[in-house]
């Protein structure tokens, strides 16, 4: 029940924040029943700006070495909710 858990999503709009995000995340190979699986546990992701807040943490931990999984798997289960 995402909009239980995070009713601030019903006020997102597709064009600008959530079909950016989806094409982001697919671009970095997060699709399908891993990208259904993380926004179940983290609506709060949806929150997330993909060129002003996710691209630029991507980009940051790539900076630091992490490999492209790595970075995935940190942007998805890391980040406590309340934080986002």
């Amino acid at each position: 029940a995402l909009p239980i858990s995070h009713p601030t999503l019903l006020a997102y709009d597709v064009e600008t924040r959530l079909k950016p995000l989806s094409d982001y995340l697919s671009e970095l190979g997060v699709s399908g029943e891993r990208l259904a699986t993380a926004l179940q546990e983290r609506p709060s992701l949806l929150g997330l700006s993909a060129n002003r807040n996710m691209r630029v943490m991507v980009d940051y931990l790539l900076s630091t070495g992490k490999s492209l999984d790595e970075c995935i798997e940190l942007l998805l289960k890391s980040f406590p909710q309340q934080c986002l």
